[in-house]
């Protein structure tokens, strides 16, 4: 009877502390709950992405050519106006070279038919023209040599020593001559304001071409001289470079990326965000960056800052994501440097909110500022 007795003592003993544990654990489990209704906690959204510069050149070609000269490689810093990388521009260059040896040529034409020009206005008659020229002064010539007889027969004439018959065909000779004079006066005169003038005329005219020949030419050069900077990648800016070809001898097509260009030295990061958790992200909310390149446990995070949600979604693997881009706004050393198109992990700090409502996701918050 003893025995019985301290036994049920025992198991009275036994159920008495697991009712205290059932209602410690009760009072634990109403703790917690009350707690999530009562408490706040910060919040997070997750995205990996990579690294990028502030801005970005996307560098194509517009010809079609081959790589000639690297100057960089990948992640060099370079200085604004730096020839990063040469095409090919030798059909070019022949193309240059031949408008200068046809703007040479052509000058030195426009030389000799100026020179022409002004022989032309001396006498711009041409050759089988000229007897008429010489029969004008054959005609003064025979006139004066007239005249001149006339004179003489007139003294004699007075003196009695020749008859009046010979003074008359003396003085008619003359009135012819003076006829024949008048008429090719008027014939050389005629003709020299009429086809002379054509002539200087089409002279005029072939050298205004000419020199319109030459303009054109220049202009061409000018253009073809303009073209050279097609086969230059240059930097805009200061900058690195975050991708340029290895290879001399590659060949490129008109609008094909040639060189992907990081300017200034800030960085920014590109978060993809799952669209379920995109709500959650406002401008100006801190971010916490692990990347790939340092550990977290040696280093730790990059601090950032969101600039601006994109209002395109990304399907990724079956899912919807939101670009977020983030502002890298501190390095943990500041020896370290993010490297263009590394990847890493975004952790960007939503606020806090009731434990409850972060567990079920019910924290809508309003969306501002999206772009």
């Amino acid at each position: 009877m003893i025995i019985d007795l301290d036994s049920r003592m025992n198991f009275q003993r036994q159920i008495k502390i697991i009712q205290r544990l059932v209602i410690a654990l009760v009072v634990v489990m109403i703790a917690v709950i009350a707690g999530t209704f009562i408490f706040s906690m910060n919040d997070e959204s997750i995205g990996r992405g990579t690294v990028e510069g502030l801005r970005n050149y996307d560098m194509k070609s517009s010809v079609k050519s081959r790589i000639a000269k690297l100057h960089f490689r990948d992640g060099d810093m370079v200085k604004a106006g730096t020839v990063m990388l040469e095409l090919d521009s030798s059909a070019l260059q022949d193309a240059i070279e031949n408008v200068t040896y046809r703007i040479r040529e052509l000058e030195a034409e426009l030389a000799v038919k100026l020179a022409a020009l002004e022989l032309l206005k001396h006498d711009p008659l041409p050759a089988e023209y000229r007897h008429t020229k010489i029969a004008l002064e054959e005609s003064r010539l025979r006139l004066a040599t007239s005249q001149a007889e006339l004179n003489a027969y007139k003294a004699l004439r007075k003196r009695g020593v020749i008859a009046e018959l010979d003074y008359n065909r003396h003085e008619m000779e003359v009135s012819r001559n003076k006829m024949e004079l008048e008429k090719l006066q008027n014939d050389y005169a005629t003709l020299s304001s009429g086809l002379a003038g054509k002539i200087i005329a089409r002279a005029e005219a072939e050298i205004d071409l000419l020199k319109t020949r030459i303009e054109n030419c220049r202009n061409e050069l000018i253009s073809l001289n303009n073209k050279r900077r097609e086969y230059l990648f240059i930097a805009p800016e200061d900058g690195q470079i975050a991708y340029i070809p290895t290879k001399i001898g590659t060949y490129v097509e008109p609008g094909m990326s040639v060189i992907q260009f990081a300017a200034g030295n800030g960085r920014k990061f590109i978060a993809y965000i799952d669209e379920v958790e995109i709500f959650k992200i406002e401008e100006g909310q801190s971010v916490r960056i692990a990347s790939s390149q340092y550990s977290i446990y040696e280093y730790g995070y990059f601090n950032g800052e969101v600039m601006y949600i994109s209002e395109l979604p990304q399907e990724r693997a079956g899912r919807v994501y939101y670009p977020v881009y983030i502002k890298v706004t501190h390095a943990p050393d500041d020896k370290l440097v993010l490297r263009l198109g590394s990847s890493g992990e975004a952790r960007i700090s939503t606020g806090r909110d009731r434990i409850i409502r972060t567990i079920m996701g019910t924290n809508r918050k309003r969306r501002s500022g999206v772009k």
